[in-house]
């Protein structure tokens, strides 16, 4: 099926139009798949097991939320998608593209907070005013990019879009449905067995100017974000809070164009952010089984950073939130098919 009566079957409501078929068995010949065909998604399997969640006090840019570090086991295994949700995929079952959404949080007279302690609309930390150009936020439109400027309740709607077309086609596995990854799940399967500052294993070293060398294999970040870049590109020297090592001009970059990580997951660091389930909340310490933040809360947990950030956030261990209203320049998602919460 194209693209196009896709999108008409979905505004006649006919969400059985997308087909979920099983794939072949993946990495490590332990891992199946699953592929929504016709939005080109592969979500990897990640079976249950224990890691250590958050990261030590002589991590390089560890931050006190990150602590303590907390015994997880992940009693039942999920499907993870093996890149960020995509402009296409986003297009094709919300119907907006990424300019519209750049264009709603541009409009959007919300005072949100930044940096932890200022409240500020976000066209003005961007710098643009209602009347500007809307693709001054945005960068490149091509549907292999990350969709960005999703807020956390739209990322739920879209998952929700997806178990529904799932249990219409019965092909639903009982006890599971599409919604974003718990924190834990997210830092489970982006460590994929390692335990330093990335998921290949090493002790970062992050240098004055914000880069690290073990992440340009592995992520897009603000560091090497502009080489090799073209197109339409997002100016981040405009913004009205710049950074002396800002990212230049640049945008977010084709999914799954650095090396995946060990279990098959690409971009699980930079490129986009990616929304989490959880409310935030602190790390209970010693050990625990399928941990989750709080019932209730202000802030939606957020991870890995993204193409305008720098090595410090571009972390395994790596947390940050927002409201579940926020829209941002770097943020969007992935989706697990996982046990229903």
């Amino acid at each position: 099926m194209s693209l196009v009566p896709l999108q008409r079957a979905l505004c006649l409501g006919l969400s059985t139009a997308l087909t979920l078929s099983l794939g072949a068995a993946s990495h490590a010949g332990s891992a199946q798949t699953r592929l929504i065909s016709d939005l080109d998604m592969k979500l990897v399997w990640i079976a249950p097991g224990t890691f250590t969640m958050g990261t030590p006090d002589d991590e390089a840019a560890h931050l006190k939320n990150e602590s303590p570090q907390t015994r997880v086991t992940i009693t039942q295994g999920y499907w993870l998608g093996s890149h960020e949700v995509t402009q296409r995929q986003w297009k094709a079952l919300m119907g907006t593209d990424v300019v519209g959404q750049a264009r709603v949080a541009q409009m959007d007279d919300t005072f949100f907070l930044l940096g932890g302690k200022n409240l500020t609309h976000l066209r003005d930390y961007f710098n643009v005013t209602k009347d500007d150009d809307t693709m001054r936020l945005v960068g490149n439109t091509d549907d292999n990019l990350p969709i960005i400027w999703v807020s956390w309740n739209e990322a739920m709607v879209y998952c929700r879009k997806l178990t529904e077309a799932a249990r219409q086609r019965g092909d639903l596995p009982t006890g599971y449905e599409y919604r974003l990854p718990t924190e834990a799940e997210w830092e489970y399967a982006c460590r994929a067995g390692t335990t330093g500052g990335t998921h290949v294993g090493d002790q970062m070293v992050i240098e004055k100017d914000g880069s690290s060398r073990s992440l340009d294999p592995i992520a897009w970040y603000a560091a090497n974000i502009e080489v090799g870049y073209e197109g339409h590109c997002i100016d981040t020297d405009t913004w009205a809070t710049k950074k002396p090592e800002g990212a230049g001009q640049a945008g977010p970059r084709a999914v799954g164009t650095k090396s995946p990580n060990a279990w098959g997951l690409f971009d699980m660091l930079g490129n986009a952010a990616e929304w989490c389930m959880d409310w935030d909340g602190a790390y209970p310490g010693g050990s625990v089984s399928d941990w989750q933040g709080p019932a209730t809360g202000k802030f939606k947990v957020r991870r890995g950073g993204g193409w305008s950030t720098f090595a410090s956030h571009a972390r395994s261990g790596y947390r940050n939130w927002h409201e579940p209203e926020f829209r941002w320049i770097n943020l969007g998602f992935r989706v697990a098919l996982a046990p229903v919460h």
